[in-house]
């Protein structure tokens, strides 16, 4: 997959981008020739179809299945080789996604339990102002809200995690059969999960987010600096509004300082 950088002028640009903002050039036509020359380097040998077998230096010596082209042949080695990675991919999607979607569940009843003890009213009355000391995190109310974000964040990614192991099981299907598998990524009911978790948990999901970032994947690597800014911005909000109960408790303690010394 192409980097995050153009490939003719080398500016910086976003995996969603379509076209380079500095020179123009067509992002999307570039990606797709830089999957193809990875396709066409491939030369590990696969097998066809039960009646024949690909020598392992066949796509490289250009010779082909009867009726096969040997660009056709060098996309099969490629694909067999990539349904390889994803069946152990696949196990660890669903390894991670079933406890995964367990504790998710259990902290949501959990949550929505404590919410309903405090009261949904106290929980939507709740304003920045209560959350401007660190005693705040004790508060309840707070934590029913931080227990449920993480538990709709949990059950997000076990829901995610199963559906990439569905979509894996999909593209090895595929191979098999002989057709071209569909590309198993990030999807996004898993990233909308990966997300609230960067709101709810935020020094967990700027660490996550900046080791994303540092991924060779494009796409992962745009979705963690998007995690990474969501989970930083929580954090900035958060030191500024216990700045400012700082700043008001200094500003009220010199006031009332200043009225208890002043003479009758």
């Amino acid at each position: 997959m192409a980097g995050a950088v153009c490939p003719k002028c080398g500016a910086r640009v976003a995996p969603t981008d379509l076209q380079c903002l500095d020179c123009g050039v067509d992002l999307v036509e570039e990606r797709r020739k830089a999957r193809e020359a990875l396709q066409d380097q491939s030369l590990i040998g696969r097998k066809g179809d039960q009646s024949a077998v690909v020598p392992r230096n066949a796509a490289a010596g250009g010779r082909a299945l009867p009726g096969e082209k040997s660009k056709e042949t060098r996309l099969k080695v490629f694909d067999q080789h990539h349904a390889k990675m994803i069946a152990e991919e696949a196990k660890v999607a669903l390894a991670i996604g079933i406890p995964t979607l367990l504790v998710g569940l259990g902290l949501l009843g959990w949550g929505l339990a404590r919410m309903k003890a405090v009261g949904f009213g106290e929980i939507v009355a709740l304003r920045p102002v209560d959350l401007r000391e660190l005693g705040a995190f004790a508060d309840p109310r707070l934590l029913a809200v931080i227990i449920v974000g993480l538990g709709l964040s949990s059950l997000l990614v076990g829901v995610g995690m199963f559906l990439r192991w569905n979509q894996a099981r999909a593209a090895i299907r595929d191979v098999q059969a002989g057709e071209k598998p569909e590309i198993v990524g990030m999807n996004s009911v898993l990233l909308s999960g990966l997300l609230v978790l960067g709101i709810f948990l935020a020094p967990v999901g700027l660490v996550l987010g900046l080791l994303l970032r540092l991924s060779k994947d494009s796409d992962l690597a745009g979705f963690g600096g998007t995690l990474f800014k969501v989970s930083l911005i929580v954090i900035v909000v958060l030191l500024a509004n216990f700045g400012i109960g700082l700043i008001a408790g200094a500003v009220g303690g010199s006031g009332a300082a200043a009225t208890g010394g002043a003479k009758p």
